[in-house]
């Protein structure tokens, strides 16, 4: 059979196979694991059939309560010695006498070697026996006589008194006490004395004097009903004592951090009763502890009972799972992000109030997807309505149509009565689209005094869905003609109107949108409060589109296109960077405005050659510039468009542009427009890592004019935002502007990103944009966009 090595050390074997008596291994169950060849000889079983038997059936059921009891004590840490009958297979019975050893570990017995032989009145070769297993166990273990002096010690006894055999035999245990402890361990040898076994944690003294805590076992031996000795086990619990110790200061530093913490904290049992909770804990769930302990969470929060939170406790102790998730508590009104973390005992969970950063980001994802001043759908949510009625319109064959909508003399009413009263107008305005329009039909407020309306499901043939969409026209015209009460002045104004329909062809969106803004034009064009409806006929903008077209491309080749910067500067009134802005300076007609070319290059793909070329100048002028004329932090921020971003091959050609020219590409800062921050958001982080990665930082351009997310706020690894010059041109007189301008730079501050505000235009605004904590400007206040050789002499008198 296997050789039990977990409870006896290998070195034992042969003392075990070979002892002429009978050795049986009893485990903390009370079972026999192991059996020399002696117990199997004795008891006329095998040692299979002595195996896995309770060790209180080697005697008669008259007798087994005595073997429990012995059992008992030594599995408590003390020799026991007792003397039963042994029923033998087929042969009677035979008085026993047995001693029951203690194998101890640290602190508990893994389990009890028992020795066994029949009774004889030769007490001395028992006691020889007895002898043997004192000296060969591990701990240290001695015996004592009445009067307390070692009569045997093992070598691990000596070794822990720091004496030799000789040296401790004889002497008393009670040189050994400290004085301050003699009284204690003077009571427990009495209770020796008297027959009954102690276990006492004490401290004890070295022959050197050294102290040390230690356990001690004490077991009265006990021969025909009297006190003959006393057996001892001692166990130096100096490494039991610091490890409790620093359990001790381990648990206080945890309970003074839990409680220091701003989250909320506390601790469950597996069934759900509270055991811990910190004192921020008290203040979210509105109960003193006191209340809490011993309490379910079911029982103090029923309402929880089969929500998420529920379901995710559960899944975090039955699967053993970390879980993390944002709960709303109707009976608090409250928010709560909460993480729980399974334990050995139950589960841990840290959870905070959000409530304010969940109405932040309600209002900033208001602001993004719809107009604050009309609360009608913004630019970005009227894109995703537009392709989706497009979808709709060609999947079931049905027309719709984009009803381009600019309100007459917006900004005549607008100077002569004030921002005020234009904002009244706006909003008036959308109160009367909206009575006009059904309500699966999207109205949005393109910008400025611009609105849409799009129409979906108009008819199955072009003619009825253009009377349908004239007809709703007529109906919004009449309505805004009517006049307006503004801040008590009657005003008149009225809509000129362009019509593009949904489903007539294969056009994009951006088609559409070109479409409808191509009719709205020529209703303009014919005397304002007109409707035109797109007709493929309107080719002059076409044609000069497509002559641009041309144009453009002539002006890549012949180089015409050059960069042109716009100072960037700091709260000192220093230059700290600058913008290059790319002008087309082209033979006849001079400067063609950028809003001109820059759409067309992005429609027609030339914006990849445009950026290149930019990017090479841009690299050329910055590695001319001396140092000593540039800032610390002097950036020239180059914009990128989405296609020239997501290029497969966009990094690789732009450090080779980089590379090539010898400029630094920590002076180098990339504008990203927010619309391309929502194509492969995996694929953005990727590039923007790999640019910082080289020096280059990056900035969001024109943040907050429809596209912005708090989503890709908190993945992307910007540097930099820009607020949109829309918000800050009104930033004075109107307070939708300037609540949204503070709301960014809020934003920008707490997320540890540089913001910059373009458009300023005025003192006054610089003024206002330093009080929100904004500290970088670029406007004509400080300086229109110029020239290279312009700005270099910019630097040098900055510097001088």
């Amino acid at each position: 059979m296997g050789w039990p090595g977990q409870y006896v050390p290998q070195a034992w074997q042969t003392l075990f196979e070979h002892h002429p008596d009978a050795i049986l291994i009893i485990d903390r169950a009370g079972t026999c694991v192991a059996a020399n060849p002696a117990a199997s000889e004795l008891t006329g079983l095998s040692r299979d059939e002595i195996v896995g038997q309770p060790f209180e059936s080697l005697a008669p059921e008259n007798e087994q309560t005595r073997l429990r009891q012995a059992l008992s004590t030594a599995l408590g840490g003390a020799s026991s010695p007792v003397h039963h009958s042994l029923p033998r297979h087929n042969n009677g019975a035979i008085a026993m006498q047995s001693t029951l050893l203690p194998v101890p570990a640290e602190d508990t017995p893994t389990c009890v070697i028992v020795l066994s032989r029949p009774a004889t009145p030769d007490a001395r070769e028992a006691e020889q026996h007895y002898r043997s297993l004192l000296i060969h166990h591990p701990d240290a273990t001695y015996s004592l006589d009445l009067q307390g002096r070692f009569t045997e010690a093992n070598d691990p006894a000596l070794e822990l008194a720091g004496l030799s055999r000789e040296e401790l035999l004889g002497r008393n245990f009670i040189d050994f006490v400290p004085e301050e402890n003699m009284d204690e361990v003077s009571q427990a040898f009495e209770q020796l004395l008297a027959g009954q076994p102690i276990y006492l944690d004490t401290i004890a003294v070295r022959a050197d004097g050294t102290r040390f805590p230690a356990h001690v076992t004490g077991v009265p031996i006990i021969v025909g009903g009297q006190v003959i000795g006393i057996h001892g086990i001692t166990h130096d619990i100096s490494r039991r004592r610091a490890a409790e110790h620093q359990a001790r200061a381990l648990a206080a530093r945890l309970t003074d951090t839990l409680e220091s913490i701003t989250d909320a904290f506390f601790t469950v049992d597996r069934d759900w009763h509270y055991t811990y909770v910190n004192s921020e804990g008290e203040n979210l769930m509105r109960f003193p502890r006191e209340a809490l302990m011993g309490q379910t969470v079911w029982e103090m929060f029923p309402e929880l009972i089969g929500t998420t939170v529920e379901n995710n406790y559960r899944l975090a102790m039955e699967k053993r799972r970390t879980v993390h998730f944002e709960y709303y508590f109707p009976p608090y009104q409250h928010w709560f992000d909460i993480h729980a973390y399974p334990t050995e005992e139950g589960l841990a969970v840290y959870f905070r109030d959000i409530t304010e950063r969940k109405q932040s980001e309600a209002e900033i994802e208001f602001l993004a997807m719809y107009d604050p001043l009309t609360h009608l759908p913004n630019r970005r949510l009227m894109d995703d309505r537009l392709e989706h009625a497009l979808n709709t319109a060609r999947r079931n064959h049905r027309f719709g149509a984009v009803l381009f909508l600019d309100l007459d003399n917006f900004k005549l009413l607008n100077d002569s009565l004030g921002h005020q009263a234009g904002d009244i107008l706006l909003q008036e305005t959308a109160r009367r689209l909206r009575e006009c329009t059904e309500a699966d039909e999207t109205l949005a407020r393109f910008g400025g005094d611009e609105f849409l309306v799009i129409a979906e499901n108009l008819g199955a043939s072009e003619s009825s869905a253009t009377r349908r969409a004239e007809e709703l026209g007529d109906r919004i015209m009449a309505r805004l003609a009517q006049p307006y009460n503004l801040a008590g002045n009657e005003a008149f104004s009225g809509a000129s109107i362009g019509i593009a329909l949904l489903g007539a062809s294969d056009d994009s969106p951006q088609d559409i949108l070109r479409q409808a803004d191509i009719a709205l034009h020529q209703a303009k064009a014919a005397g304002r409060r007109n409707i035109k409806v797109f007709d493929p006929g309107m080719q002059d903008a076409i044609d000069s589109r497509a002559s641009l077209e041309a144009g453009l491309r002539n002006a890549l080749s012949e180089g015409q296109i050059l960069p042109w910067y716009q100072p960037q500067y700091d709260h000192r009134g220093k230059i700290s960077g600058a913008e290059a802005l790319a002008r087309w300076q082209h033979p006849g007609r001079g400067l063609v405005p950028p809003d001109e070319f820059i759409p067309l290059a992005e429609d027609t793909g030339l914006i990849l050659a445009l950026g290149q070329s930019m990017l090479e100048q841009v690299c050329r002028d910055l590695a001319t510039w001396p140092n000593e004329h540039l800032a610390d932090d002097f950036c020239v921020a180059v914009n990128v468009s989405a296609r020239e971003f997501h290029h497969p091959e966009f990094i690789e050609g732009f450090m080779a542009i980089i590379e090539a020219s010898g400029a630094d590409p920590r002076r180098l800062q990339l504008e990203l427009t927010e619309s391309l921050l929502l194509q492969d958001i995996n694929d953005t982080i990727a590039k923007i890592t790999r640019l910082k990665q080289c020096g280059i930082s990056v900035s969001l351009d024109d943040f907050g004019t429809g596209y912005s997310s708090l989503y890709y706020l908190k993945r992307l690894p910007l540097d930099q935002i820009k607020i949109d010059r829309g918000f800050v041109r009104d930033l004075l007189e109107d307070s939708n502007d300037a609540a949204i301008v503070r709301a960014i730079i809020g934003l920008a501050t707490n997320l540890e990103l540089n913001v910059i505000a373009e458009g300023v235009e005025s003192a006054e605004v610089r003024d206002r944009l330093g009080e929100y904590g904004c500290q970088s400007y670029q406007g004509y206040f400080f300086s229109r966009p110029v020239t290279a050789g312009d700005f270099t002499g910019l630097l040098a008198a900055g510097s001088g």
